[in-house]
């Protein structure tokens, strides 16, 4: 097998959370009476509270208020269910199945705080079914930066060369990739472009097929052996 264990992305990976989260945001910041459009908000995703911070602070100019944004997400979050309303993507559960019974070592590498992607796992009936987590509030770089992938790869005591990361945004990709991981992208928001294909080494369409990928290689190897 080219890898020996999995780490995953959270939103728009393990959950159907963007759509939601662009609705939240856009509404939150024309409550501010500004225009948070598409091309603004997908630049977002993937990126820790203090990059976003910075890239909305970049766009929006130095007084950028990003605490009463942060009042007004709250707001409309709670207001469309909030964490109660997030369904799962197709095929979490089972890639996670296979992956049990085939005994990989999992994690989540996400930008999300520690406490809050805690949390939503855990309402989701996901949290317990990973060996280790990494919040993007644990490093001192988030993605795009590679060290959210490299403490997941430590805490799961394995090269990250020999790990598999999934993803769904270019920050992300370009995170594992960084940190020297086999990359797939499962894509949610944003198309698969040939620079993101340039990132990833392999594109699928949802996480069935990536337990169905997985599940071949594993046949391969055997067959080598």
């Amino acid at each position: 097998m080219p890898f020996d264990a999995v780490i995953f992305d959270m939103d728009g990976l393990l959950l159907d959370s963007e759509r939601m989260f662009r609705t939240v945001w856009q509404l939150a910041a024309a409550d501010l009476g500004v225009e948070m459009n598409d091309a603004v908000f997908l630049s977002l995703i993937g990126l820790n509270r203090r990059s976003a911070e910075a890239r909305l602070k970049d766009h929006y100019g130095p007084d950028w208020d990003h605490e009463a944004l942060n009042v007004r997400i709250d707001h409309h979050w709670h207001a469309i269910g909030g964490h109660d309303a997030i369904p799962l993507k197709p095929g979490v559960g089972e890639l996670l199945d296979h992956l049990e019974a085939h005994a990989f070592p999992r994690a989540v590498a996400t930008s999300t705080a520690r406490q809050n992607a805690i949390y939503k796992l855990t309402k989701v009936g996901l949290f317990d079914r990973f060996h280790g987590l990494v919040g993007g509030d644990e490093v001192a770089a988030g993605k795009p930066a590679p060290d959210p992938y490299l403490k997941a790869a430590k805490l799961l005591d394995v090269d990250p060369a020999r790990c598999l990361a999934l993803e769904d945004s270019p920050n992300g990709l370009r995170a594992a990739r960084a940190a020297g991981m086999t990359v797939i992208m499962v894509p949610d928001l944003i198309a698969p472009t040939d620079s993101l294909r340039d990132v990833a080494h392999h594109v699928m369409d949802d996480l069935h097929t990536v337990r169905d990928w997985i599940a071949e290689r594993q046949r391969l190897s055997t067959a080598e052996s």
